[in-house]
């Protein structure tokens, strides 16, 4: 009896079977579809109004109808964003709606293959949640129901670095090149796709051969993504705008913390920070020299190989460089984000790590008041936006006589994308005078001539008084919509409203 007993122990062992790959991996499909299905929901009551709060939503749109009517390719601004522009220019038939739709996709893709990547790092780990709390960083949140390209940029990243993790390193190439086309400043993920290579095959002929394939591969692809520039420009097009207006220090500061983040989700990763560097501190005074070595497998070394941590930390901080040299939108740190949650995923403890992305996922509908929640907060912003704009636009289907409208001209694009695509008012004509200047639409002036009274609304950007004057002598009378007059004040040196104008529309 105990020889059977003895034997009967190994072979019910080896008659246990494994879970199929297909079981085990059902599970991963089910979050993953489940993932993409919550962050597009969450997007979809923010689709509207408008295409963005900046004046760069108009840009794109003229640029976009550009290619649209005309098959000439315009860059919305230098340094050209070419393939979101193209692709923009295939939207632009379909409506707003479509375009910001688009942009909730992006978010979307973007948010999959962060959680692909976390996965393929910490299979264990709590990947979703980490991605998830990408997708709900206010920022990400706010510039994934509108036009811009942040977002289609950082999907085509995150999907670049993830094929570098799986070994195909062609694609991963190809994927950076495609990003480059969406934003120039997406060229330097290449060199965490190497530093992944690198960890991968830890030095020799294959780390240089898959180096080469995929450089060359981003390279050619980013080529010819900037092809029309490049024909059109040459090297030329490769500038920023150094003149734009000038940040304030507590906007910058309060940029890189909490409008970021939320003040909810900067908190919690302040906290979780402190949490694990006391764990840390701890940890190391109770650590014994006879421990047990951990079991190791190739997936394993992967993730706990510094040159992993460098691929996550390097490009992060060229982003914060860039940003402070040039901090004229939030929405430059995006990529800040889910580098931030991959450096977080790799050095806090699986439970503080969930805390934090709990946290994050909450920051955008939490505040006190809570209109002023950051996802709240931008679309009120937004709704204001459009009814100024839509007002703008019936005061000047409802004046009478010749009336000049002096304007910023941030405001002259956004105008100009109402009237052209997003409210246009049937009560007027419309006459706009649209050129290339820099590499970007400039609208000089919009004349809008109401149809009941037969008058002339003349919307415009003036530098000068002589050009007021001028206006004043045939016959004009003189208003300003309310940028302009800060506009006025600041860079000119006076006040419109002691020049005889008067607001368009309330102040």
């Amino acid at each position: 009896m105990e020889i059977q007993q003895a034997t009967a122990e190994p072979v019910a062992a080896e008659t246990l079977e494994p879970p199929s790959p297909g079981a085990r991996r059902l599970p991963a499909v089910l979050a993953t579809v489940v993932l993409a299905a919550v962050v597009l929901a969450s997007r979809l009551p923010f689709l509207g109004p408008g295409l963005g709060l900046h004046s760069d939503a108009g840009a794109l749109l003229a640029a976009a109808h550009e290619i649209h009517h005309t098959g000439e390719y315009h860059p919305s601004r230098f340094p050209g964003y070419p393939v979101h522009e193209y692709a923009l220019s295939y939207l632009v038939a379909l409506g707003p709606t479509a375009i910001n739709l688009a942009t909730a996709l992006c978010s979307v893709a973007a948010a999959v293959f962060l959680g692909l990547t976390l996965r393929t790092l910490a299979p264990k780990g709590h990947w979703a949640l980490g991605a998830l709390a990408f997708a709900m960083a206010p920022a990400v949140y706010a510039s994934s129901t509108v036009i811009y390209d942040y977002v289609w940029a950082a999907a085509l990243v995150l999907a670049g670095l993830y094929a570098a993790l799986r070994g195909w390193d062609l694609v991963a190439g190809g994927l950076i090149g495609l990003a480059t086309g969406c934003r120039l400043t997406s060229a330097t993920m290449i060199a965490p796709l190497w530093l992944i290579v690198l960890a991968r095959h830890s030095g020799g002929r294959r780390t240089l051969t898959g180096c080469l394939a995929s450089g060359a591969t981003m390279g050619i692809v980013a080529g010819a993504c900037y092809s029309p520039l490049l024909v059109r420009y040459g090297l030329g097009f490769i500038r920023a705008y150094p003149d734009a207006i000038s940040t304030a220090p507590t906007q910058v500061l309060r940029w890189l913390t909490i409008d970021l983040l939320g003040p909810v989700g900067f908190g919690a990763v302040l906290l979780g920070l402190a949490v694990q560097l006391v764990i840390r501190l701890r940890s190391r005074r109770r650590r014994s020299s006879g421990a047990a070595p951990t079991p190791t497998s190739p997936q394993a070394d992967l993730a706990r190989s510094g040159w992993i941590t460098a691929a996550w930390a390097l490009p992060a901080l060229v982003y914060l460089g860039v940003f402070l040299a040039m901090p004229h939108r939030l929405e430059y740190l995006i990529p800040v984000v889910f580098l931030t949650i991959l450096l977080l995923a790799r050095h806090l403890e699986r439970r503080l790590f969930a805390g934090v992305c709990l946290a994050l996922i909450l920051s955008p509908f939490l505040w006190v008041p809570t209109w002023r929640a950051p996802i709240r907060w931008n679309h009120l912003q937004r709704q204001q936006q459009a009814k100024f704009l839509q007002d703008v636009l019936q005061k000047a289907a409802d004046s009478e006589g010749r009336t000049l409208v002096l304007s910023g001209r941030s405001d002259l694009l956004l105008l100009h994308a109402a009237q052209l695509y997003l409210w246009p008012n049937a009560g007027c004509e419309y006459h706009p005078q649209v050129v290339w200047r820099d590499g970007s639409p400039v609208v000089l002036q919009m004349d809008l001539r109401p149809r009941r009274s037969g008058g002339l609304v003349r919307i415009a950007h003036f530098r000068d008084r002589q050009s007021m004057k001028q206006a004043g002598q045939e016959g004009f009378k003189m208003a300003y919509l309310p940028t302009a007059r800060e506009w006025y004040l600041k860079l000119g040196g006076f006040d419109l409203a002691d020049l005889g104008a008067r607001p368009f529309v309330g102040e």
